[in-house]
């Protein structure tokens, strides 16, 4: 639309990125507002031997059984809480003593976060964290999705996050923030951690949750006891995201 006049063009389409944008955009306007599909294709994001994994990844897996093994997949921008993984990863660790190592694939090593940084200023080793960027193949990223016991999602207000539907198809249970579109992804409210504030980030005024990493660390530890305690949670995810695959 030109919006230094009152013409609108009689051929302007919106489609909304998700059902969560969609509702947004109703609620402020008013008009109801298609939503873009989103999906997976099928027999690609399903269960995947270790061994198909990248090569980095198969010899940093630990050999303990006991160890939680938490991913995450994210782009290094402000949008995602990078601070509040590393933060939660070592309340794990340091208050509730429990053994854990993660591997976060990202596009940028530094850039809206320091990675390297926010692992040594938690004190992790190398051997805890696993950081890949670049290309990893849909088969190479299942494999990491299969091998982890929870995935965690540090967006701040998602329409539509891939890396929790993939979680999702790969049998593994996603902990994300109760906010924006995520939660209409995740099948289990205990996987979603509540806000405790609320921010405004930049000139366009966007409303950002603020998250405890208490909050978080009990809530991936409660999820990790699901997935070795009950062995219907794997199927459960799978199916939850099964209506997203493309022959659906």
């Amino acid at each position: 639309r030109d919006w230094s006049s009152d013409v609108c063009s009689s051929d302007l389409r919106v489609l909304a990125y998700g059902e969560y944008g969609a509702r947004v955009i109703k609620t402020t306007t008013g008009q109801p507002t298609a939503a873009l599909p989103h999906g997976l294709e099928p027999g690609t994001w399903v269960p995947t031997f270790i061994a198909q994994a990248d090569p980095a990844f198969v010899r940093w897996l630990p050999v303990d059984l006991e160890t939680l093994v938490v991913g995450a997949v994210a782009t290094n921008q402000p949008r995602k809480d990078l601070g509040l993984y590393f933060a939660a990863l070592d309340y794990l660790q340091r208050v509730m003593r429990q053994p854990v190592y993660a591997w976060l694939h990202t596009d940028l090593l530094t850039h809206a976060w320091d990675v390297g940084q926010l692992a040594h200023d938690f004190g992790f080793t190398k051997d805890q964290i696993l950081v890949s960027t670049g290309v990893l193949t849909d088969t190479q990223l299942a494999a990491r999705y299969t091998a982890s016991h929870v995935t965690f999602a540090p967006g701040l207000g998602e329409g539509f996050g891939y890396p929790i539907v993939e979680s999702l198809g790969c049998g593994t249970p996603c902990v994300h923030g109760n906010y924006a579109g995520g939660p209409a992804l995740i099948p289990n409210t205990d996987w979603l951690v509540n806000a405790v504030a609320w921010r405004l980030e930049s000139c366009y005024v966007l409303t950002r949750p603020v998250f405890n990493p208490q909050h978080v660390a009990e809530t991936i530890y409660k999820t990790y006891r699901t997935v070795t305690e009950d062995p219907a949670t794997r199927p459960y995810c799978a199916g939850s995201v099964r209506h997203l695959w493309w022959d659906q």
